[in-house]
């Protein structure tokens, strides 16, 4: 189910641009080696996904990491037209295979909208995925719209202290449950994000694949912030509609984190990714 087109809301001052669609991988210092897992951080803010929520650094201790620039996020041109989620993960998959650096298969993380391209990735290219992990507020296969009171920004370029005001708002409106958690580093990270933030998400989430989670051929692992706005603060809820999807699959809960928990509470997140790559071992396969 999708929420009528009137009751969306596009991101305050997020402008869509179309372009020759590319992708762009950028390794971390991971652990080196053939033995080495392999681990891609799939989400649309390539800023945060690099450098700011330890998620990157902390899993290149014991896997060699990729981070890509989606299409049309950071430094990747916009996808040509049709820009379709499964047009998206073709193009995450081009990109990881293209590095040159390893064929995979890939453990795939995903936070908020980058969890939905690699889920779609996985579904579309299963012998390429071999653990997925899906950080999001919603596994009820509902879109949920923004939240009411965030605010645009773009006018206020002129202004520095403003603009940074209208930042920090929208990410205790958004992203943080706790506004006290959020630093220098975060307002940061989310001002060069939001200023290279080219797509246009819901028409991009129009194209998901129907039952895309219910199809897939491996069990991942879920994950959600306790307070999280886009799963309506209500973990319980969306747990059970996860059941009813995937009933061998259950929700991991951040305790005391907001849509963003890979910053908001980063070490307790870490160790909960650390467990769920463990578990899963790159071979947990739901049966055909």
């Amino acid at each position: 189910m999708k929420p009528p087109r009137g009751e969306r809301r596009r991101w305050p001052g997020s402008t869509p641009r179309r372009g020759a669609g590319r992708t762009t991988t950028t390794a971390s210092c991971g652990a080196p080696g053939d033995r080495a897992g392999r681990c891609c951080c799939c989400t649309a803010a390539p800023a945060a996904g690099r450098t700011g929520c330890a998620t990157s650094p902390h899993l290149a201790t014991t896997h060699a990491v990729y981070v890509p620039d989606l299409p049309g996020c950071g430094d990747s041109a916009a996808m040509a037209e049709p820009c379709t989620m499964g047009r998206m993960a073709d193009a995450l998959h081009a990109s990881l295979l293209g590095s040159g650096r390893c064929t995979g298969p890939f453990a795939l993380v995903g936070f908020s909208l980058g969890s939905f391209v690699a889920e779609a990735m996985a579904l579309r290219h299963p012998a390429a995925v071999d653990a997925l992990v899906l950080v999001r507020g919603s596994f009820d296969g509902v879109l949920p719209p923004m939240p009411s009171g965030l605010v645009r920004w773009r006018h206020l370029v002129d202004d520095p202290q403003a603009l940074r005001e209208a930042h920090r708002h929208n990410l205790a409106t958004l992203m943080f449950h706790d506004p006290a958690r959020i630093d220098e580093a975060a307002l940061e990270l989310h001002a060069v994000n939001q200023s290279r933030a080219r797509l246009d998400v819901f028409s991009l989430m129009d194209t998901r694949e129907a039952q895309a989670l219910q199809r897939l051929a491996l069990t991942p692992g879920c994950v959600c912030g306790e307070h999280d706005v886009l799963g309506s603060c209500d973990p319980a809820a969306q747990e059970e509609a996860l059941r009813r999807l995937r009933p061998e699959a259950g929700l991991h809960v951040v305790a005391d984190a907001g849509h963003w928990a890979p910053y908001e509470q980063a070490e307790r997140f870490n160790r909960l990714l650390d467990g769920l790559l463990r578990s899963s071992g790159g071979a947990e396969r739901a049966a055909a």
